[in-house]
């Protein structure tokens, strides 16, 4: 995503989800850097941007103040005037590994992805996946999972905390 910051690596996450033997795409969202920081880790160094999971495009951003914004600030780019390049091939991938584990209910992976369409996956999050994220650019995407019904024995308390 050179066009938005070609000074730190943006990071998609994919959240997939396995379900009664079907594993799917059901969130993702996007974390762009901004300025000439090479490592996006300071809470202000980056914005996160919701993506449209058919398409790949984006959708709007919230800065960690959790204030909306429609366009990039620098450079001045409109989100939604921006298609994740190779969205697709790596959903297509994070699926695939996903069925290699099933018994992990809700995962996020982070995934960087080339100029070339190569696609890495930085690491998954079993939990603490950032969901709320997700309902932020989505709403209640997970209702339909009934999550407050999922708990361990040991813990009583939801497996996706």
């Amino acid at each position: 995503m050179d066009q938005i910051n070609h000074y730190s690596v943006a990071t998609l996450r994919l959240t997939t989800v396995s379900k009664n033997t079907s594993i799917k795409l059901k969130a993702s969202h996007f974390r762009i850097g901004f300025g000439k920081t090479p490592i996006i880790a300071a809470a202000n160094d980056f914005i996160f941007t919701g993506v449209d999971i058919k398409s790949g495009r984006l959708t709007f951003g919230v800065d960690t103040d959790f204030n909306r914004h429609l366009d990039h600030p620098h450079p001045q780019i409109y989100y939604q005037d921006i298609s994740i390049p190779f969205f697709h091939k790596a959903v297509q991938i994070v699926l695939e590994l996903h069925k290699k584990i099933p018994f992990i209910y809700c995962i996020g992976w982070d995934v960087a992805i080339g100029v070339d369409g190569a696609i890495w996956i930085i690491e998954f999050n079993a939990v603490g996946n950032g969901v709320f994220l997700h309902q932020l650019f989505d709403g209640p995407v997970f209702q339909s999972l009934h999550w407050e019904k999922v708990a361990t024995k040991e813990l009583q308390a939801p497996i996706f905390l």
